[in-house]
Order: C-alpha cells, then sequence, then structure tokens
C-alpha cells in the first residue's frame, strides 16, 4: 500500500473514531506528526470524504461523508488483499518446496490443532490414572 494511501487511512478512522473532537483541535490528534498529514488533509477536504457539522451551537467536528465512508471500505479491503498476499508469501517460505502437497496440509492442520497424546508421549510421560497416581503418592511401599 502506498504511503499516500496509509495516510488517507489513518485520516479517515481518526475521523470515524473522534467525531465529537471540535475542528480547532483536531490536528492535535496527530501530534508532531501533523506536518506529514497536513497536506493529504487539506487533499481530502476538497474531496469532500469528510464533511463538518455542528455538534452544539459554536463547536464543530468532522465526520464522514457518504464517499469517505466507501473511501474507508476500499483502502480496508485493498490493505486486507495485501496482508492476504504477504502472509500468503510467508507460509510458502516457510514448507521447503520438495514435499508434497498432502503434507502441507497435514502440517497446516497440525498447527490448527492441539493433541494431548501427543504432548504427553514427547514429554516422555503418559497419562497417569488417578488410582495410580493415589497408589504410588500414599502407598509407595505396595508392589505394582
Amino acid at each position: 500500500m502506498e504511503n499516500i494511501k496509509i495516510l488517507e487511512l489513518e485520516i479517515l478512522i481518526t475521523i470515524s473514531q473522534n467525531s465529537k473532537i471540535p475542528v480547532n483541535r483536531f490536528h492535535k490528534m496527530f501530534d508532531y506528526k501533523w506536518r506529514i498529514y497536513r497536506q493529504r488533509f487539506y487533499e481530502l477536504k476538497n474531496e469532500r470524504v469528510f464533511q463538518i457539522y455542528t455538534l452544539r451551537e459554536g463547536l464543530y467536528c468532522y465526520e464522514l461523508s457518504p464517499s469517505g465512508k466507501k473511501r474507508i471500505a476500499a483502502l480496508l479491503d485493498e490493505r486486507e488483499k495485501e496482508i492476504e498476499y504477504r502472509l500468503t508469501q510467508l507460509d510458502q517460505t516457510k514448507i521447503p518446496a520438495g514435499i508434497p502437497v498432502w503434507e502441507k496440509l497435514i502440517r497446516k492442520l497440525n498447527s490448527l490443532t492441539h493433541n494431548p497424546a501427543e504432548s504427553a508421549e514427547k514429554q516422555n510421560t503418559a497419562a497417569e490414572s488417578d488410582y495410580a497416581r493415589l497408589r504410588r503418592n500414599y502407598l509407595p511401599g505396595l508392589p505394582e
């Protein structure tokens, strides 16, 4: 995602999540980074993706316009596709290319599920019954 689109997305999210922040204090939401966002903010204002409304007399705030809501949805979709693409690239680098497809699938399924029996085998400890545990703890001298 391009830097301009990232700035745009951050501005639109800030407007949508802070609809009660007065216009004259809005720039403070970006702290010292406002100089980076300022130009894109005014471009978006000219494109009318947000508008000014009156919260109460003398107090004006920003809110997304319908075109702004569509724009934020489109930017979020684009961001989601980019993340999915990066995740598929990471998955491809984790599994060596020589492994058959069915083994890749089994590895993926095993990573999603947890089998306690396998964990016990890996630790070389078997599940112990309550009777065996009581016998071991309270009657240690008895033969097995």
